[in-house]
């Protein structure tokens, strides 16, 4: 660094940036400048603070500055009052990312009696609390830092100040307020690294005000005068100011490209908070294009990067991001949550933008739970807020936003005008992109309000926008064409329009990689849009009007498809995506079998419910009221089923077949004894079993009720082959012995929230009774019932997986479900259903004797996501699980009476049935036997036998006999039927 004069004050001192060569000037002052230093600082310049700053600035981005650091802090302890150094070195920590040392060195020099230090002190205050998302503190600091760089009469300090008083003016007041606060300091031609930024600053905030034209000639200065200077870092984050103003108008790959670039920078000079920046940038942009798996990545990275480096800010925006696109993937507990989260944190940091931002983003989630006033309300306090600050972008957004809620309340004509006038606005304010974007919610209000040929314009306008149209917005518009279509009457051309729409979502769900993206495929939604965009009603409209069989496939093609593509492919019988099984094969395979489906298609709202019954006789299609009507009754069944309520159980359960069951299904023949339902939205927790017939018996009576996924799925579960050879089983019982008589360890708090499993005795003594039905079995009890021998053993020779335990089954989060084993061995005892999915299961039968193992998160398209889909993925062909918490004694009762009927060769689906039916006669509550459900293959036969007779009465005769001769023995045998010991695992030989 060779120094050279500044004009500043009539004492010379020297700074400025390296030259490159040495001048007349920089030698004849060379000797008066190392004897002005002490020996070990020849790094810092002692000039005056804007000078510092800049030089600070270099030395950051230079390739070692670590020695500049170790530098200066020699120089501060032999001079503790050299100001210079230690303004120089709290900006390379803060620019390095230590804010805490930076803030040590700051805090005393902003006390200082120059107030040009003071101000430069104060300013770096400022931006590491604006960094922090501390913007009140921010604002306080950078109002204190302007007031001592006017009293300073310095320039430079005051454009600092005033960049940093204008980012927490645009958080709290917006860009008027930001762009007025920078009008108010300009930057001084002279420090191009106060240009740099004061430019790049002001382009960020012209576009919310509504003058991008202005924002491309500040970022064009601001990065001549970076360039100029030779800052990287400055001319980075004006490469980040024009891909933010470029993302609205041009290619993804030319703002891109700047992100790229300006990326590169960043990680060279270890800026974690710029790279956090642009992940959520990234991620945002994603979002908006529907790209999920893209936004996903992006946006766990940002909130990985600003927890590692503790910058809340970066945080706060991520969790607002991922809110929101759970609510794009219909996780609305996981959106509310982390939305809420985001609000809070973003209120407290007096983030008053990014509040209303949040707020925006959380309205879908009220406004699929219901909560219309609520999500209103949050429309018009953005409108407000943009009146109030000139945020156009937010007063655009409420205006799409109330637009919606008209929608969805019916007032299409309303909606109508409010879409077309914004338009109108954005095409005259040459923002076409945004213009064009407009058609689908356009032609959806024109189709709310019965102008058909105005709605078909308006969706094909939408298709024809080739490269800005996402799979998912060709899968919304086509949808939406085949309503058209189908209110004309035109119902073949409807059928293709929807047939083209699920080619559109499958393409959508073959480009994710990652699992938990492509189970929600089917619940992704376009903006505020119906959910399942009225397929119910387009179902019904196809079904009635003579295209059954084509409506059929439509709708077996969106049911399960990743267990379905999973069991599919595993039996190399098709290809994923596009299989479903036709009907006329559906009915071949009924008929065979003497059983008969009930496959129901739901929808949200005032849709209506379709329920198609498929029997050797053929296939009808039958109306029935919206799930919406019922919900709340089918809810009230199955309570009161649980809670023993038995005596209201007969009103309830005529109300509800009245409801759900077609007045055929009381006439099929005797001889259909058999019904296999296929659940929808809505219908995942109704107990068929008790609903009763027009003859009045109830569904347990006349048939034995299976459900499946989907019809695609029992097919594929009937073309496996068959196995041959020995029945082994597999019992696992009582994980949790040395918990004490009433309570067991305590559930992870990501299940339960720190509460106690309790211990099941009964659990032991039916694991037992299990294992007594097969030659070679496998049973294990107490500590030795653990996650590790599961996970760890070979599992193909058992033919029967039998887990009497406890389960914990998250219905709002599909994450928080598991079945509950001993932990050890590196296990932590609970196994999920990625783990379940994942073991190599040849089981024709699993059982899951614990209480809710049928329920878990329901998913559009997909069903439940609990416990007993991952079983079957993994290659089971059918298991028995539970709809509510039955008491202990009773499933050992019913596991006893279920395995007589398996071991007299009744098949799995019939011998739940007759195991129900004897627990019904026997007087036992419906609580005990109606929550168990057989999902899968029905038929399975297993080849198990009885247990042998107990021998302890020939044993207790020969120790008599043996005692009348004076010779003791010890008895042999043992008593299946007995208590089991705390711990033991054996494997049982008989």
């Amino acid at each position: 660094m060779w120094p050279r004069l500044t004009a500043r004050r009539p004492r010379r001192t020297f700074g400025g940036r390296p030259t490159g060569r040495r001048t007349g000037e920089d030698l004849l002052l060379l000797p008066l400048w190392f004897l002005l230093q002490v020996p070990t600082t020849g790094t810092a310049p002692p000039g005056r603070p804007a000078a510092v700053l800049t030089w600070a600035e270099r030395r950051a981005e230079a390739p070692a500055p670590s020695r500049a650091i170790d530098s200066l802090l020699r120089a501060i302890q032999a001079r503790p009052a050299d100001a210079g150094s230690r303004l120089a070195l709290a900006t390379l920590e803060r620019l390095r990312g230590a804010a805490g040392a930076a803030r040590g060195h700051l805090a005393p020099l902003a006390r200082a009696e120059d107030p040009a230090w003071a101000s430069a002190a104060l300013s770096g205050l400022g931006h590491i609390e604006r960094e922090w998302g501390s913007y009140i503190v921010a604002d306080t600091l950078f109002l204190r830092a302007a007031e001592a760089a006017s009293r300073a009469g310095d320039a430079a300090l005051a454009a600092e100040a005033a960049i940093g008083r204008a980012a927490t003016s645009f958080r709290r007041d917006g860009p008027g307020a930001a762009l007025a606060t920078l009008a108010s300091a300009p930057a001084p031609p002279g420090d191009p690294r106060v240009v740099a930024q004061w430019h790049c600053e002001r382009s960020f905030y012209s576009p919310y005000a509504g003058r991008a034209a202005e924002s491309g000639a500040d970022v064009a200065a601001g990065r001549r005068a970076a360039q100029a200077a030779g800052l990287r870092r400055r001319d980075a984050l004006c490469q980040l100011a024009l891909a933010h103003l470029l993302a609205n108008s041009a290619a993804p790959e030319v703002w891109g490209a700047l992100l790229d670039s300006a990326a590169a920078t960043f990680r060279e000079l270890q800026d974690v908070a710029s790279i956090a920046f642009i992940r959520n940038f990234r991620g945002f942009q994603a979002l908006l294009a529907y790209d999920h798996p893209k936004a996903h990545a992006e946006l766990r990275l940002a909130a990985a990067l600003a927890d590692s480096a503790e910058l809340p800010a970066q945080r706060a925006w991520a969790r607002r991001h991922l809110g929101h696109l759970a609510w794009h993937l219909g996780d609305l507990p996981l959106a509310e949550r982390e939305l809420d989260a985001a609000i809070a944190a973003l209120r407290a940091a007096g983030d008053e933008f990014g509040v209303v931002a949040a707020e925006l983003a959380r309205v879908g989630v009220l406004t699929e739970l219901g909560r219309l006033e609520e999500a209103r309300a949050s429309y018009q306090h953005g409108w407000s807020y943009a009146v109030r600050t000139g945020m156009q972008v937010f007063g655009v957004w409420a205006q799409l936003g109330l637009a919606s809620l008209d929608l969805r309340a019916g007032e299409g004509a309303r909606a109508y005008a409010t879409l077309v006038a914004l338009q109108q606005g954005f095409a005259e304010s040459g923002l076409t992109t945004v213009a064009r974007g407009l058609e689908y919610d356009i032609g959806r209000a024109a189709l709310l309000r019965g102008d058909l040929p105005e709605a078909e314009r308006r969706f094909r306008r939408h298709l024809a926008r080739d490269r800005d149209v996402s799979p998912l917005d060709r899968f919304s518009a086509r949808s939406r064409l085949a309503e058209v279509l189908a209110r004309r009457g035109e119902l073949a051309r409807a059928a293709d329009e929807l047939e083209a729409a699920t080619d559109e979502l499958e393409a959508l769900r073959g480009s994710r990689t990652e699992p938990q993206l492509r189970l929600l495929a089917f619940q992704t939604k376009k903006g505020n849009d119906e959910p399942d965009l009225g397929f119910a009603r387009m179902f019904h409209r196809l079904a009635a009007g003579g295209e059954l069989e084509r409506a059929w496939l439509l709708a077996e093609r969106r049911r399960a498809r990743e267990l379905t593509d999973r069991i599919v492919l595993a039996g190399g019988t098709a290809a994923a995506g596009r299989v479903a099984a036709p009907l006329p094969e559906v009915r071949r395979a009924l008929a065979a079998r003497r059983a008969a489906m009930l496959a129901y298609v739901t929808g949200d709202g005032n849709q209506p419910t379709s329920a198609i019954l498929v029997s050797a006789a053929g296939a009808r299609v039958f109306e029935l009221p919206p799930v919406s009507a019922g919900a709340g009754r089918f809810a009230d069944l199955a309570e009161a089923a649980e809670g023993g309520e038995d005596g209201s159980l007969d009103s309830l359960a005529h109300e509800a077949a009245r409801r759900l069951l077609p007045p055929a299904l009381g006439a099929l023949p005797a001889e259909v004894r058999t019904l296999v339902i296929v659940d929808d939205q809505g219908l995942h927790r109704v107990p068929f079993d008790l609903l009763r017939l027009p003859s009045g018996e109830a569904m347990v009576e006349r048939f034995a009720v299976q459900h499946v996924p989907s019809a695609t799925l029992l097919l594929a579960l009937w073309a496996r082959p068959a196995r041959l050879g020995a029945g082994d089983i597999l019992a696992f019982g009582d994980p949790f012995p040395s918990a004490g008589a009433e309570t067991g360890p305590t559930a992870d708090a990501l299940y339960r929230g720190g509460e106690t499993l309790g211990r099941l005795p009964g659990s032991a003594r039916e694991a037992r009774i299990v294992g007594g039905y097969a030659r070679h079995s496998e049973v294990r009890v107490g500590r030795d019932a653990t996650e590790a021998w599961l996970k760890r053993h070979p599992l193909e020779r058992f033919r029967v997986i039998h887990v009497a335990s406890h389960a914990v089954v998250g219905e709002e989060w599909a994450s928080r479900t598991a079945i509950a084993l001993a932990p050890g061995g590196g296990e932590d005892g609970f196994v999920t259903p990625a783990e379940l999915a994942a073991l190599p299961i040849a089981a024709d039968l699993v059982v899951l004797s614990a209480c809710r193992t049928a329920r878990g998160m329901t998913v559009r398209g997909e069903g439940v996501l609990g416990l007993t889909a991952p079983l079957l993925a993994a290659g089971a062909r059918a298991v028995i699980a539970t709809g509510w918490d039955a008491p202990d004694e009773g499933m050992v009762r019913l596991s006893e009476r279920l395995y007589d009927e398996l071991a007299a060769g009744v098949p799995a689906g019939e011998a739940v049935r007759r195991a129900k039916l004897a627990a019904r006669a026997a007087g036992r509550p419906a609580r005990e036997w109606a929550a168990f459900r057989l999902m899968g293959d029905p038929f399975v036969v297993l080849p198990l036998r009885h247990p042998p007779p107990a021998r302890w009465p020939l044993a207790a005769a020969l120790l008599v006999l043996v005692a009348a001769y004076g010779v003791t023995v010890s008895r042999r045998g043992r008593d299946l039927m007995a208590r089991p010991s705390e711990n033991s695992a054996r494997t049982i030989h008989t």
